[in-house]
């Protein structure tokens, strides 16, 4: 386990700061938040990614996901977004922001990131496969109309 309660598995909402984001995400009606947390890893350049920013990228790239009807993970959390994804936002993410997501990702996971540091001191195949999971599901065609709500 990473750090005490804060990051408890490798899936996007498990750990604390994707589960306060997602309460976050639900209050809205759009994706500023999902953009905000892209730009936060665009931002930081070649500097190393802060381990928030990139939990909240992470989350948010799994919200695209679900937005494609190509969801991940399914706890309590995950089904929190699952349900707004499916009801509170009815529109698929455009082409540009799941590449912004794909990018993110990328840069997470290979990049001078804090997260990626955290990962590799504590065993970070289940968390490479996790993302490497949902970059599939970013590149997959989407799927919407078998979303489970």
């Amino acid at each position: 386990m990473l750090r005490t309660m804060t990051i408890w598995g490798a899936q996007p909402f498990d750990n604390d700061g994707a589960v306060d984001w997602a309460f976050l995400l639900v209050r809205g009606s759009d994706l500023s938040l999902v953009e905000f947390a892209l730009a936060r890893i665009e931002a930081t350049g070649s500097d190393p990614v802060p381990e928030p920013a990139g939990v909240e990228a992470i989350a948010a790239c799994e919200v695209l996901a679900r937005l494609k009807g190509a969801p991940g993970q399914w706890n309590e959390y995950a089904d929190l977004v699952g349900t707004w994804a499916a009801t509170g936002y009815p529109l698929e993410p455009s082409a540009e922001l799941i590449a912004r997501g794909r990018a993110a990702i990328l840069r997470i996971q290979e990049g001078p990131s804090k997260l990626r540091d955290l990962w590799d001191q504590n065993g970070a195949e289940a968390w490479r496969a996790a993302l490497a999971d949902l970059d599939s599901r970013l590149a997959a065609d989407s799927v919407r109309a078998g979303q489970r709500p």
